[in-house]
């Protein structure tokens, strides 16, 4: 999915934003990041299922939220069109 997601991306392909991929914020790597539009993009696979992840999940998100516009989606990406954008 991931791969996927970055052929749309990449090369400005999504609305004329650049993005960068597995960019570290703020101590944490996200799948994918706009910095002219503080955008964080997350692909949360199987591996967030995880029990032992939760906290640590949870305490990313709300960092990250407070940080950027973030969106994150189990099994795939968020529809830009869907989203507002304050």
């Amino acid at each position: 999915m991931e791969r996927y997601a970055w052929s749309l991306l990449r090369n400005r392909g999504v609305l004329n934003l650049k993005f960068r991929r597995q960019h570290v914020l703020h101590g944490f790597i996200v799948d994918f990041y706009c910095a002219a539009e503080r955008l964080v993009l997350e692909l949360e696979g199987d591996g967030h299922d995880e029990s032992d992840r939760t906290a640590y999940d949870t305490a990313r998100v709300r960092l990250l939220e407070a940080a950027s516009r973030s969106m994150s989606h189990q099994g795939g990406l968020v529809p830009l069109a869907s989203t507002s954008v304050a």
